[in-house]
């Protein structure tokens, strides 16, 4: 199982035996997932309509807070 907190990304890689090298399926997922991520993330958000402010507020969850701008 590996972890890339900073784009919100984990692989797991279940395996009923060690010799199946897991790690090293998790490496190559996350060459795969990563550059999909990091581009998504890196999107221009869209501008808020005048009106959205009313909607706006902080949204708890387990991993993190955020609040819209």
């Amino acid at each position: 199982m590996e972890f890339i907190p900073a784009l919100e990304l984990g692989v797991a890689v279940l395996t009923n035996a060690d010799d199946g090298n897991p790690a090293g399926y998790c490496d190559y997922a996350l060459q795969l997932l990563t550059p999909i991520v990091a581009k998504e993330m890196a999107r221009a958000a869209p501008a808020f309509a005048e009106d959205a402010e009313r909607y706006c507020g902080t949204i708890a969850r387990k991993t993190a807070t955020r609040r819209c701008s």
